[in-house]
Parts: structure tokens; C-alpha cells; sequence
């Protein structure tokens, strides 16, 4: 919110300068005196350079500086030796008007209003806007299931918030607190996401799933993603969402006991083998066994009374930290069986009580679509997308290498990164060895990932980017832009900016590097982009045939009565991929450059090994 006396003094400053009535630089100076106050609330400076080109005409924006600063609202701060300037709200006019905590107030009422979720009374708009390196515009592309779901509403299950409140609280402050630009803040995140937690904790209001823009393959960037607490990003959140109760039925009785045995980590060898897993945890009510106790207290003590060196118990409290986050975060599992358990409990046949989701998520949707594009029967039985028995696609039993460190590095490298799985190991601090490097590399180059490698490889050394690029892929033709940028060369600006302390123009020189498309490391681009397209469509064919349903990429949350619509419709979506996928590949092709009458094209059909039988595919796909 800006206060009135402020928005009073930028009205004026706005007719002052704008005499000739232009509607482009009322506008402008609109969004730049805003921009100055919301800063203020969130407690930064505004940079004046930015906006200095953004009206590319100096005298009158410093027409517009000497107003503002002559009100009395703002200081214009320009420091020649340090090649920087900022704008800031002069406090000393603020407190004419209000006190220390009317201004804290008015900056924790803008945070928790910016940072809330969308309520009932969200509008829902058409999902048809893509997110581009050059700004928000419609390529072509479109998704219609978010766009039924952007309406439907969920509530948290209250109750179990209560109880588990405290760790997720921690869970939820975490990333925040660990920001060094927090700290000198008045109000902080940290505090802000307090108060929304303990709002829907005592308000129990219902939130909609709201509205979401596309990124530049077709996954859903929703609007909840910016939201605390949003159970997008917030696993806790996700355990505690509350739909619309309805009847189980016997097909969703049946899912909520693979939810079950999903949660608790189980890796059967069939679905019966799952279900009777998810039965039994029930009946014994099983959960995972976490320890979220913090014992760095007890360590630090007992390695100072042993002796031990200050690296020593450094690198012991930062591993005790480690595990106590990571255990936290495993508590969403409990939170959710904790939900399922209870309504089991309460499960009446002929009642509409139930109201706890589950989550149905695909079996490494990379090789499922994969699999199915290439028929590579390999990929769609260890993916459970064919066969009776259930696969693990990350299970890796070589050299002690663990499914966690497999996924880690498998996944980056087959969507297109260059960096070892070394390299990839070390970033997520997982310890490796010579041993498991070389057995990863083999697995890359013979084993079962090989087609996966050689295809990407395939598409990145043969497409042909351009700067600007029309795509075809199965149902969707739209524009791509590249994402990956290089200098070729710096330039210097000068600015000459008001100074309202010395009350004259001083001048500051800015260096910009000038960048340009890298199509050659755009190249990486396209083996995502055919995959996530694929599955972002496959997506939002789900959401378009479920009645309540988030789809969280190639997850989907929804009520156990409503699975059955999912099963179907993902089989139904894939049936029909595999029996257009030469069409699919070729007008991909032809569209980015590609040709298949190569040596290497002949070399990955080779180690293809396809699937003969007709291809049917199984809702076990989705765990």
C-alpha cells in the first residue's frame, strides 16, 4: 500500500512534469514512484541507473528526481568514486506522519498480503501465456486443464498442522533463515511466514489453486509457487492438503494402501506385493522411525572432553545439522500417513468423509517418455510403464554406489550437462570414489542408460538453433527463444544524476556487458525440450480429465476416488504417444534441423531393444 500523503505528492509531481499529457510517461512515472515505496516496505534501496534508462530521456527524469526529492519524500544519493547511485524514503518525512510501528505494520501487512495464498476470491484466467528470456507473451502454446484447475479449491487439515506445528515451522523458516540479507531486515521472511503459518492455523481458510503462466517447453510455473506455505514447494504443505470430501470406493481404498506403502519407502516386487505392504503398515500403524532431536550440544561436549581439534567438531556439528535437517524433512512422510491412518479409521462405505489426496507420480518421466518414443523395452520395464513386476530405474547395484547417488548425477547428465558425475556428487556432498566413477561412466556408455545418452547426444551435436525458432511437437506449435546468453564485449555509460544532498547533478559510469544468443550451448536446450514438452502435455491431459487434481510437473495430487480417472488417462495419453511416435520425432526434427539419415542416427537404433509385443500400457507407471 502506498500512504496517502505520498501517493498525493507523486500525483503532483506526475501533472508537474507531464504537462503534455502522455500517457506512456504517466505511466512511468507511476510505476517508478511506486517502485520507490515498495522498496521502502521491503526495506532496499531503488536503483537509480535502472530506471534512468528506463525513462531514456535524462532531463526529464531528473525533472522528476529534483520533484520527489524536493517534497521531501526522497533522497537521491549519487557517489562519483564509487560509480553508484539509489534512491531511498527520506524517514525523517515518514515520521511526520507515522510512528515506528505504523510503519512495521504497514510492511508486515504488505509481506503477508504479497506472500499469501490465493484465496477463494482469486479470478481464474485462461492458462495461454508463456515465460520467455524476453518477457511474458503467447507462443503458441496453451494449457486448458490448468486452466479448470486454477478454480478448484483445497484447506489444510488444521489438526495435524497443531501437531506436527513445531517442525514445521522449522521446516518451513529453514532456506530463509540461512539468507545473510535477512538479518538487518525490521521484519523478515522469517517472521512473515510465522504469521501466515499461524493465519491458516486459525483461520482455516480455503485457498484456490489459483493461476499459473508456462515456461518455454509447456511445464506450469503456477502462481502458488511464490506463496509460503504452497504445497508445491512445501512438502508439509502437500501432507496436509484438504479436499472436498467425497466417497472412497473400492478402487480408492486400493490406492490409499500403495500411498501407504509409497510413503514408507517399500520396494516390492509387485503391485499385489505392494498392496498387501500398504495393508499391513495400516493395521500395525507404521511409521517411518525419524529422529529430528538436535544433539550438537552433547557432541560439542563430549569431543571438547575427549579432546578433539576445532576442525574436528566443526565438520561434526555441521554433519549433526545435516542430519537433523534432513530428518525434518522426512516428517511429511509421517504427517500424511498420520492423515491416511485416521481416515481409515473413520472410513465408512457408504460415507462422502473422504478427504485426504494422494500423490501419483510417474516412474522416471524422462525414460518413460523415452521408452516410449524410441520403443525401448528396457525403459518402459524399469519404469513399470509395461510388466508385471515392479522396477526401480535408479536402482544402481554397482560399486556401492546408493539409488540416491545414482539419480543424482544420472539425471543432469542425460538431460544435457557436460560436468562428471564427480563434479555432480561433490555439489549435492555426497562422498564418491574412483571405483564408482568408473562404474557410473560404463553404465553411461554400455549399460541400460546408454540409449538415453546416445539419444541426447544425438540431438544436441545435430539440431540447428536459431535465435528465433518455430517448434513442432505431437499437438503444439510454438515459438522458442534462446536462454543461454554470451559477452562479446563491454561498453560504458555515463548517468548524470540529481544529487539531492548537494542538491546538483553528479555523474556516475556504469560498465554493461553486451550479450548475445549462444546457439551453441543452446544446443543443451532441446532434449529437455522435447521431454518436458511431452510431459507437461501429458500433464495437463490429466488435469483436463480429473475433477480436482494439482499437477506438480509429472506428480499429481488428487483424491483416492479420482485415481482411477488418472490411470486412465495417463494410459490413453501414452497409447497414443507410442503409436504417433515416428511422427512425433520427425516433425520434432524437421522443425529444429535435424536429419536421421546419419551414421549416428544408424548408431542408437542399434542398441535400441524393442519392445515387439503390443504395447499396453500399465497404470503402475505411476506410483
Amino acid at each position: 500500500m502506498l500512504i496517502t500523503e505520498y501517493t498525493t505528492a507523486c500525483n503532483a509531481i506526475e501533472v508537474a512534469v507531464n504537462k503534455a499529457k502522455n500517457e506512456l510517461l504517466s505511466t512511468l512515472i507511476n510505476k517508478f514512484t511506486r517502485a520507490i515505496w515498495f522498496n521502502y516496505i521491503q526495506e532496499r534501496s531503488t536503483n537509480t541507473a535502472y530506471w534512468y534508462d528506463q525513462f531514456k530521456n535524462p532531463e526529464i527524469f531528473n525533472k522528476i528526481l529534483f520533484h520527489l526529492c524536493n517534497s521531501g519524500w526522497v533522497i537521491s544519493i549519487t557517489e562519483p568514486t564509487k560509480n553508484w547511485a539509489e534512491l531511498n524514503i527520506n524517514e525523517n518525512k515518514v515520521k511526520d506522519y507515522y510512528s515506528s510501528e505504523d510503519i512495521k505494520s504497514i510492511r508486515i501487512d504488505y509481506k503477508f498480503r504479497k506472500y499469501q495464498l490465493p484465496d477463494s476470491n482469486t479470478t481464474a484466467q485462461d492458462t495461454v501465456l508463456t515465460k520467455t528470456p524476453l518477457g511474458l507473451r503467447s507462443t503458441g502454446l496453451t494449457r486448458p486443464g490448468a486452466t479448470k484447475q486454477a478454480g478448484n479449491t483445497f484447506t489444510y487439515d488444521i489438526a495435524m498442522l497443531s501437531k506436527y506445528y513445531e517442525v514445521i515451522k522449522l521446516n518451513l523458516t529453514k532456506s530463509i533463515r540461512l539468507l545473510p540479507t535477512e538479518s538487518n531486515k525490521e521484519v523478515t521472511y522469517d517472521e512473515v511466514s510465522v504469521e501466515i503459518l499461524n493465519y491458516i492455523m486459525l483461520t482455516d481458510e480455503e485457498h484456490k489453486i489459483g493461476n499459473s503462466y508456462i515456461d518455454s517447453r509447456g511445464r506450469l510455473i503456477k502462481d502458488l509457487l511464490s506463496k509460503v506455505f504452497n504445497p508445491i514447494s512445501n512438502k508439509d504443505a502437500r501432507a496436509l492438503i484438504v479436499t472436498k470430501p467425497k466417497k472412497l470406493g473400492f478402487k480408492g481404498k486400493r490406492r490409499v494402501f500403495l500411498a501407504i506403502a509409497e510413503l514408507l519407502g517399500y520396494k516390492p516386487n509387485t503391485i499385489a506385493e505392494k498392496l498387501a505392504l500398504g495393508e499391513q503398515a495400516y493395521a500395525d500403524k507404521k511409521f517411518l522411525v525419524i529422529d529430528i532431536t538436535d544433539k550438537s550440544v552433547k557432541i560439542k561436549q563430549d569431543m571438547l572432553d575427549a579432546g578433539a581439534s576445532t576442525k574436528d567438531i566443526a565438520e561434526a556439528l555441521e554433519q549433526e545439522s545435516t542430519r537433523v535437517e534432513k530428518a525434518r524433512a522426512e516428517v511429511c512422510h509421517n504427517i500424511w500417513l498420520d492423515r491416511l491412518y485416521f481416515n481409515l479409521d473413520c472410513y465408512e462405505p457408504a460415507l462422502s468423509n473422504w478427504n485426504t489426496p494422494i500423490e501419483l507420480d510417474q516412474t522416471a518421466s524422462m525414460l518413460q517418455i523415452e521408452g516410449t518414443l524410441l520403443n525401448h523395452k528396457p525403459f518402459l520395464e524399469m519404469t513399470n510403464v509395461i510388466g508385471d513386476t515392479l522396477g526401480d530405474a535408479w536402482s544402481f547395484n554397482e560399486a556401492g554406489i546408493t539409488r540416491n547417488q545414482f539419480k543424482k548425477a544420472m539425471t543432469p547428465r542425460l538431460y544435457g550437462s557436460g560436468q562428471s558425475c564427480s563434479t555432480l556428487w561433490t555439489n549435492a556432498k555426497i562422498k564418491w570414489n574412483i571405483s564408482q566413477v568408473k562404474a557410473f561412466e560404463k553404465e553411461l556408455s554400455t549399460g541400460d542408460m546408454a540409449v538415453a545418452d546416445k539419444f541426447k547426444e544425438f540431438i544436441i551435436n545435430n539440431v540447428q538453433p536459431k535465435e528465433v525458432m518455430t517448434v513442432k511437437i505431437w499437438n503444439e506449435v510454438f515459438t522458442i527463444y534462446p536462454n543461454r546468453f554470451k559477452s562479446v564485449g563491454d561498453y560504458t555509460l555515463k548517468y548524470d544524476i540529481y544529487d539531492s544532498r548537494v542538491k546538483s547533478v553528479r555523474s556516475i559510469y556504469h560498465t554493461h556487458t553486451k550479450k548475445v544468443a549462444d546457439l551453441e550451448q543452446f544446443r543443451t536446450y532441446f532434449v529437455t525440450l522435447l521431454v518436458h514438452n511431452l510431459d507437461s502435455q501429458l500433464a495437463d491431459f490429466i488435469e483436463n480429465n480429473t475433477e480436482w487434481c494439482l499437477a506438480i510437473y509429472d506428480a499429481f495430487i488428487a483424491h483416492p476416488a479420482d485415481a482411477s480417472d488418472i490411470e486412465t488417462a495417463y494410459c490413453l495419453f501414452m497409447k497414443d504417444l507410442h503409436t504417433n511416435r515416428a511422427m512425433i520425432i520427425k516433425d520434432f526434427f524437421d522443425s529444429v534441423g535435424i536429419t536421421t539419415k546419419s551414421k549416428e542416427w544408424a548408431e542408437l537404433q542399434a542398441v535400441i531393444r524393442p519392445l515387439e509385443e503390443e504395447f499396453i500400457p500399465q497404470a503402475t507407471a505411476l506410483k
